[in-house]
């Protein structure tokens, strides 16, 4: 009995500490637009035929998902949803979501950096935006932990909303600030930490998760 209380003292104390060195990370907040902007819409189907969202957005780069809600009546839920243009579609994981991450290969930023490279600045919607019925059922991303080579590198907290939104995490990315670190081939991976839960459902996701480069 005293074993498994130490045991439990234990652990207690480590996972507090882990969230102590937590919060120690940067907060970066996404941003919408105002509704006196032009590119703002007024609804999902606005979004759905407005252009202008993909016309500024490209891949990420070569990337992957820790998980996939699988397919469920003919509906795909996969990573390749998140950068094709279309807002039916979703990469969408289980259980809320909690620690599933996406991954992606980047080169560091400096002034040699090419056209259509990602810059740090990620465009997306947040949700399943096939709907607005669809949207408020399912639950969405509300944090996301940044690391580089599984190195934390800021948290971005994400609006609760089906409107296009964007963050710039590009401060954190730039080559002359990073020690040790090489220019290309490296890992940016945003794990899920916390979420909006939706009206029925535990799943979670994004219909787009896109970033801006600088051909754009």
């Amino acid at each position: 009995m005293k074993n498994n209380i130490v045991f439990s003292i234990i652990l207690v104390v480590f996972f507090c500490k882990s969230y102590s060195q937590d919060t120690t990370l940067k907060v970066v907040k996404s941003t919408t637009f105002e509704e006196t902007n032009e590119l703002y819409s007024s609804s999902i189907e606005s979004y759905k035929q407005n252009e202008f969202w993909g016309i500024w957005s490209v891949p990420v780069g070569e990337g992957k998902a820790s998980y996939s809600l699988p397919s469920v009546n003919g509906l795909d839920y996969s990573y390749e949803n998140l950068e094709d243009y279309d807002l039916n579609t979703a990469w969408m994981v289980p259980n809320f979501g909690i620690g599933q991450y996406l991954e992606f290969k980047i080169d560091l930023l400096d002034d040699d950096i090419a056209a259509y490279q990602f810059q740090g600045i990620t465009n997306l919607f947040n949700g399943y935006c096939k709907s607005l019925a669809l949207w408020k059922a399912n639950s969405r991303v509300k944090r996301l932990k940044v690391y580089l080579n599984d190195v934390p590198l800021c948290y971005v907290d994400l609006v609760d909303t089906w409107h296009f939104q964007s963050f710039d995490i590009s401060k954190y990315l730039q080559a002359d600030k990073l020690q040790n670190v090489p220019k290309s081939n490296n890992c940016v991976r945003f794990e899920i930490v916390d979420i909006y839960k939706g009206t029925k459902y535990k799943d979670v996701g994004f219909s787009e998760f896109l970033c801006e480069g600088a051909g754009n």
